[in-house]
């Protein structure tokens, strides 16, 4: 039996053989639809995880909110109510800064805005506010940062006519922060305080102030560089 000629024509003197290109495998079929499903199924899943966890992250701070805008509520409310207590200002403060952590973008500025912010209203509300040492120290330390040196230096002075030996240490311990005339000036600031009227009066308090202005003022000294006036001002009081 004579082979089919025809299976395999010549063209210009060459046989063309059949071309595979294009063909597939069944099992490279299978293969594909196979990764084709499960990568559908990946991302799939991949987007329903991303959208729970959106939607959860959002009711949380949904829920936080609420819960924050409830307690300013009942701070305010409160505070129609009695506008001289200090604590409730003090945690107005507190439940307001809450809203920014310490560790964001430009959080010492903002957290300090907010404090002279609320501050403010607490010293301007009523006369047991105005004259509270804690309320004055804690809107001095935030006008600290936003403040000029004259705007802060005449707050000072606004708060140490109150006479309270509580602003008058928180004065020296600023002065002393933000020393710019050596142990003299530290000396006359020293002096300024024991002779304010908080400090003359004849009483254990009083008595217990005056040390205490002693004392930091011998470890300023001290820290300084000045071990041996330090030392010398110790031996002063021993034979006092």
């Amino acid at each position: 039996m004579q082979p089919d000629s025809t299976r395999y024509p010549e063209v210009e003197g060459f046989i063309r053989l059949p071309s595979r290109k294009g063909k597939t495998k069944p099992e490279d079929t299978y293969r594909s639809i196979t990764e084709s499903r499960g990568g559908d199924s990946s991302a799939s899943e991949s987007e329903s995880s991303e959208g729970d966890t959106d939607d959860e992250e959002e009711m949380q701070d949904t829920l936080r909110e609420t819960s924050q805008q409830a307690q300013l509520r009942d701070l305010e409310n409160r505070l129609l109510v009695n506008k001289g207590s200090v604590q409730t200002w003090l945690e107005l403060l507190e439940v307001t800064l809450s809203s920014i952590p310490i560790s964001s973008k430009n959080a010492k500025r903002a957290r300090s805005d907010i404090t002279l912010s609320i501050l403010e209203r607490a010293l301007q509300a009523d006369p047991a506010t105005k004259t509270s040492p804690l309320l004055r120290v804690k809107y001095l330390k935030a006008g600290e940062d936003i403040w000029d040196e004259a705007q802060l230096l005449a707050q000072w002075e606004v708060a140490l006519d109150l006479d309270d030996a509580a602003l008058w240490i928180e004065w020296l311990e600023w002065r002393i922060r933000r020393n710019k005339q050596g142990v003299d000036g530290l000396f006359e600031d020293a002096n300024r305080v024991l002779s304010s009227a908080p400090f003359q009066q004849d009483t254990i308090e009083s008595e217990l102030a005056r040390l205490r202005i002693f004392w930091r003022t011998l470890l300023a000294v001290q820290a300084a560089g000045f071990t041996e006036r330090a030392m010398a001002m110790l031996q002063a009081q021993l034979e006092l």
